[in-house]
């Protein structure tokens, strides 16, 4: 994704960080040393903006624009889940409950040959934390970003549905997580590239 931007952080800081920890807080910003390139600065930007949408993944006091926030504050919204058409949409729904999201993330798991079952009802960052620390030692980190990956892509097959009026398909997002995991291995996430062929 940003290859010259991860060429600027020590072999050591990255052996050590994962994608989690340097997000919050932004921390990941204090890791890079050096003097970055043109081409450096320009990834710089492209990842500081696409890491800006992702705000949402590490709100826990309910800040995303679901169908329930807008309900609160009197907004046009959806009644129902727009993955699912089963239940008002709410974070816990759309990430844990709804059916679309079941599914996905049993396929998920599946691939990445966790042994642990999808989210269920309760808190997510927990069971996030659960799935991590029961995958072998050298696929945490890889296991972790999967995760992340599956969540913002969760999110924007919401956003697709809801603003494009696009048809989901399981099999779909499945080849653009894998796409992105792709794309991110490229770029030096070791712990993805585990799960690549």
């Amino acid at each position: 994704m940003a290859p010259e931007v991860y060429a600027l952080v020590p072999k050591r800081r990255r052996k050590v960080r994962t994608v989690r920890h340097a997000l919050v807080d932004r921390t990941w910003i204090l890791d890079i040393a050096g003097a970055p390139s043109a081409l450096a600065l320009w990834q710089y930007v492209q990842l500081w903006s696409r890491l800006n949408t992702m705000d949402w993944v590490w709100t826990t006091d309910g800040q995303c624009s679901t169908g329930e926030r807008l309900a609160r504050r009197g907004l046009p919204h959806a009644p129902e889940c727009p993955l699912c058409d089963q239940s008002e949409e709410t974070m816990t729904h759309l990430l844990t409950w709804c059916s679309f999201s079941r599914t996905v993330w049993f396929e998920v798991l599946s691939w990445i040959r966790s042994t642990y079952g999808p989210p269920s009802e309760g808190h997510f960052v927990e069971w996030w934390s659960q799935v991590v620390r029961t995958a072998p030692r050298q696929l945490r980190k890889g296991t972790s970003s999967i995760i992340m990956l599956t969540v913002w892509w969760i999110w924007k097959n919401r956003n697709a549905a809801i603003f494009d009026n696009a048809q989901l398909s399981v099999p779909s997002l499945l080849s653009d997580i894998k796409t992105e995991a792709q794309q991110w291995a490229n770029a030096g996430a070791r712990g993805v590239r585990q799960f690549l062929p």
